[in-house]
C-alpha cells in the first residue's frame, strides 16, 4: 500500500514534478483499471449480416431471421464482446437501442462508451462465418495493480459451468484437445495459479503454471470439455484509447491579441 498523503510543509514544486516524471518514464506510474465479469448465455452465437453508421445487425443463421436480443436476456445497452473464430476478430460494445443490433469497436474500453465502426469489415469481421458473443461488464472497483483472471473454454462449457457468470475475461480460443497457445488478455507480471474443471464445475483442481513471457502466452493442451481460470497479477494501463468529440459548428480562423501591461513602481 502506498501512502499518498502530502506533507503539510511547503514542498518544492520542481522536485515533485521531476519525481512524477521519473515514475512515468520508469513505468512505475500507473493508471487505474477495472476487472471484467463474463457471462455466456443460452443465446451466444449468430451471424453478422450488415452495418450502418449507427450499429450492426446480427441474424440466427447465415440467411436466417434477425436475432431477438431483447427477448433472450440481452436488453438494450448490455455490454458485449463478439468473437469470430475464422478471422480471429474480437470486438467489444453494447446492444443497440434497435433490437437485433450491436454497436461494436475494437478494445474492451468500448464496453462503457458503445462506439461503432462502420463497416465492420474494416476491422476484420465477415458476413459468412459464425460469431460468438457474451455479456461482459466492467466491475465498479478500480485498482492500479490487478488480480486478473483469464478464462479458457468453449462458450457452451463456460455457460454450463458458470450459468450466473464469472469474474474474468474470456480468451477467445476454443480448446480441441491439442496443444495450443493461449494469449493472455493483460500483460502478466506474476502468475498465481490455474483452476481447472472438466465436469462443469463438479470438481476442481488447482496448480501453478509457467508462461512464455515474451509472447505473453501459455502453451497447454486443453480437452474439449475443459474450463480453466488462469489467475495472475497485472498492472493497470497508464491510459485508455479515446476519440475526440465531434466539433460543433465550423472551424475557422482565430485572432490573437497581445496586450502589454506596464507596471509603474511608486517609491
Amino acid at each position: 500500500m502506498e501512502d499518498l498523503r502530502l506533507s503539510a510543509k511547503k514542498l518544492n514544486v520542481n522536485v515533485l514534478r521531476e519525481n512524477e516524471m521519473y515514475k512515468a518514464i520508469a513505468g512505475k506510474f500507473r493508471g487505474k483499471g477495472k476487472t471484467l465479469f463474463t457471462k455466456f448465455k443460452a443465446l451466444h452465437k449468430g451471424y453478422y449480416r450488415g452495418s450502418n453508421p449507427q450499429n450492426a445487425v446480427f441474424r440466427k443463421g447465415a440467411d436466417g431471421s434477425a436475432i431477438d436480443f431483447y427477448g433472450n436476456d440481452f436488453p438494450k445497452n448490455t455490454p458485449v464482446m463478439v468473437w469470430q473464430p475464422t478471422t480471429g476478430t474480437t470486438l467489444y460494445g453494447r446492444i443497440s437501442t434497435s433490437n437485433s443490433h450491436m454497436m461494436l469497436a475494437s478494445g474492451s474500453h468500448n464496453l462503457e462508451s458503445g462506439k461503432h465502426i462502420h463497416p465492420l469489415e474494416r476491422v476484420g469481421l465477415n458476413q459468412s462465418d459464425i460469431c460468438y458473443f457474451a455479456e461482459v461488464s466492467m466491475l465498479p472497483a478500480e485498482f492500479d495493480s490487478l488480480s486478473w483472471i483469464d478464462i479458457v473454454g468453449s462458450p457452451e462449457n463456460i455457460a454450463a459451468t458458470f450459468p450466473d457468470g464469472v469474474v474474468g475475461q474470456w480468451i477467445p480460443e476454443t480448446p480441441d484437445g491439442t496443444s495450443k497457445s493461449y494469449s493472455f488478455n493483460k500483460k502478466l507480471i506474476a502468475p498465481y495459479h490455474r483452476c481447472l474443471t472438466g465436469d462443469f464445475g463438479q470438481t476442481w483442481t488447482s496448480e501453478s503454471f509457467t508462461i512464455e513471457y515474451i509472447p505473453n502466452s501459455i502453451r497447454k493442451p486443453h480437452n474439449t470439455e475443459d474450463v480453466a481460470l488462469y489467475c495472475y497479477a497485472a498492472n493497470a494501463s497508464v491510459s485508455e484509447p479515446e476519440a475526440n468529440s465531434k466539433i460543433r459548428g465550423n472551424v475557422g480562423g482565430y485572432m490573437h491579441q497581445r496586450t502589454l501591461v506596464h507596471e509603474k513602481v511608486i517609491s
